[in-house]
């Protein structure tokens, strides 16, 4: 009655997850959360189909199910570390590669600083001696820096998920992000989002593309002008090149494009990968139903670009995550008051 009860729960919890899943915008850090939720509760209840207890009592019989399950979860609980390797790892590689500059040092000082902060964390948790205050201020800190962390981690999950369109989309237009000019003319960086774009309207012959940038205070013309010229030496006729050129950041290049286009529906964004999510999010914000498409970037300065592009997504949810500020601090204080008082 136990193992029958037990595969009901289990299987109500997997068609739970899934249905919240299904109605869930992909666009978003709730969708990852699902989805790593549903997987391993799918796995999960496979096990208990094929039997768990042969992980205890025959090992040479373990099925594939209990093996998947168990290397899920052993990698959503290392996700967050091997997120602190890569961070310093690549921001060696880009302080190699480019100098040592403010913006390059970014990953490398967060990685080191989140295994400092954990070190101490654990030797103050871990001592006979009551905490200080500034030991319990280093505490507090180090919850809301490996929170963020962990954070973060479903941020990259959520990346990830958004790369992909695996349904075909019969696009009406495609819309480019600006990434800055040089000298006036479109950036590697601008040029590897236009080449992007391009290869997605050969795929869609009924698109247009249209090239979303201002003018910078240091450019000589709108970015969309020299995003223009690029695409027509590419082999672009200008009848499908539509000019968004009044934006100056990502907010603006949505908004001033959906104002260009007749319909609001089969519509990609192209941007650089780290750039992507947060452009989805935004579009999501603005009413703008799209897929996305992600221009190629050297992984080592997409690790510094994506600490970048974390801290942009922390503020454009700045109400939501200063209301789990505020539930972390009552918390740690009646934590400490409890401390304090009873013990």
């Amino acid at each position: 009655m136990l193992s029958i009860l037990t595969h009901i729960a289990a299987l109500t919890i997997v068609l739970g997850l899934f249905i919240a899943l299904i109605k869930t915008d992909r666009r978003s850090l709730m969708f990852a959360a699902l989805l790593l939720a549903f997987l391993v509760s799918l796995l999960f209840y496979l096990s208990i189909v094929f039997d768990i207890t042969a992980l205890s009592s025959h090992a040479g019989s373990i099925g594939l199910p209990v093996v998947l399950f168990i290397s899920l979860v052993a990698l959503i609980a290392l996700g967050p570390l091997l997120l602190i390797a890569v961070l310093i790892i690549e921001g060696i590689l880009l302080i190699r590669r480019h100098g040592i500059r403010p913006k390059n040092l970014l990953s490398l000082l967060l990685g080191i600083y989140l295994i400092i902060s954990n070190i101490f964390f654990v030797r103050i948790i871990t001592q006979t001696a009551p905490p200080t205050t500034g030991q319990y201020i280093h505490l507090f800190l180090t919850i809301c820096a490996d929170y963020l962390l962990l954070l973060s981690s479903i941020y990259v999950v959520a990346s990830c998920v958004n790369f992909v369109n695996l349904v075909h989309e019969d696009l009406k237009y495609i819309i480019v992000l600006g990434a800055g000019l040089i000298d006036g003319r479109v950036s590697p960086i601008l040029a590897g989002r236009i080449d992007r774009a391009i290869t997605v309207y050969h795929r869609n012959p009924d698109s247009q593309l249209i090239m979303s940038g201002g003018r910078g205070p240091d450019e000589p013309h709108p970015e969309a002008h020299a995003m223009k010229q690029y695409a027509l030496q590419q082999g672009i006729p200008a009848e499908d090149i539509i000019l968004e050129e009044h934006s100056s950041n990502t907010f603006e290049n949505l908004k001033f494009s959906a104002d260009l286009m007749t319909e609001t529906n089969e519509i990609a964004i192209v941007t650089n990968y780290y750039h992507l999510l947060r452009a989805l999010i935004i579009a999501k914000e603005l009413g703008i139903s799209c897929i996305g498409y992600g221009a190629h970037t050297k992984f080592y300065f997409s690790v510094n670009a994506f600490v970048r592009e974390f801290i942009g997504y922390i503020v454009l949810r700045k109400k939501l995550y200063l209301s789990v500020l505020g539930g972390l601090i009552l918390l740690f204080g009646a934590f400490v008051a409890y401390q304090q008082l009873w013990l």
